[in-house]
Formats: C-alpha cells, structure tokens, sequence
C-alpha cells in the first residue's frame, strides 16, 4: 500500500475518533504537537526500527508524551486524556514502523477538517510580503468572490513585479503587475 494510502486512511480514522469526540479543532492542534515530537530524526528512525522491541517504543513514548503533556500549563482532564489518546495513536504508528508519516497523516487530517468545515484552501502569490491585516482582507475579500470561505497560504515572488496572484482549487485570479504588463504589450505590439 502506498505512503499517502496509507497516510490517509490513519487520518480517516483519527477524524472520525475526533468528529465522534466533538473535538475536530482540538486534535487538529494535538496532532500538530506530535508533528513537533518526531521532528528529530533519530527519535523517528527509533520508533520506526523494527528490530526495537515494542515494549521498548511504547515505554519510550509514555516517557516522551508526559513531558509533552505536562510541560503545557492549565490543562483540564478531558484535555490531559485527548493529549493521552493522540500519544496512543503515535503508539500504534510505533508498533507499525511508520511514524514517518505522521506530518502526512497530519496533513490529511487537515484536509478532512477543511472538507468537514466548507473550508477551500488556495494560494496567494505577492511580490512582497503581506501583514496580517491585508492577509485577513485578502481571504475575505476572495472568500466572497468564490462564495466559500478560503485559507490560503501565501508565497513570495518578485517576478510578478506588483499586486497578487490567488489561485483556488482551478481557479486563477491574477491581478499582478507583470500580467498587466505583458496584456499592455500584446495589444501594442499586436
């Protein structure tokens, strides 16, 4: 089975875990915390060894999982066992050698909640970078065009010389400098 195969039917799962537990959001940030944990290479390629023991790898991870846990001020009980439930599916990733793809699983997951929430996600391309006030205008802005709400991520290209470039899903809306130009030349020129 391939990696993103794989990646999104451990996300399915987990979704349904948080749709079912009215806690879509919350995992979205827990599992963004567990992406944090397997950053380091050598803690990933642990967990992943097949020729570690299981016992091993799980006891690495209730080690690793209360440190993360309660280094967090002011977490309530329900919060404490969702943060144990997410250290469970780290778990189950150990014992299947695949906690690699734990940011893919992640990354799924958060296309189900766009999908679950009518949120499109698109991208914006500037020539320099936006603040945050002129971001949150763009996606309103753009969300009323395309009558969904829209997330965007947003890129850095010099080459557009001025304004932006939004694109959404097949959608493209250039209002950049550079096209304006080269549309100016092709109707001199001919």
């Amino acid at each position: 089975m391939g990696r993103s195969v794989l990646s999104k039917r451990y996300a399915q799962a987990v979704f349904k875990i948080a749709h079912d537990g009215n806690a879509v959001s919350i995992w979205r940030e827990k599992l963004g915390v567990m992406v944090e944990m397997v950053e380091n290479g050598d803690f990933v390629n642990f967990l992943d060894a097949p020729q570690i023991p299981t016992m091993a790898k799980i006891s690495v991870i209730k080690t690793v999982c209360r440190e993360f846990m309660f280094g967090e001020k002011n977490q309530d009980n329900a919060e404490v066992g969702l943060f144990k439930m997410v250290c469970n599916i780290l778990g189950v990733l150990s014992v299947n050698n695949i906690v690699h793809l734990l940011p893919e699983i992640l990354e799924w997951y958060g296309k189900f909640v766009d999908e679950y929430e009518g949120v499109v996600r698109g991208e914006i391309i500037s020539a320099v970078v936006l603040t945050e006030e002129q971001s949150l205008n763009l996606d309103r802005m753009i969300s009323r065009i395309v009558g969904v709400p829209v997330k965007f991520r947003t890129t850095i290209d010099p080459e557009i010389i001025g304004g932006i470039v939004a694109t959404i899903g097949d959608r493209r809306i250039d209002g950049s400098v550079s096209t304006t130009f080269k549309e100016m030349r092709r109707v001199v020129v001919g």
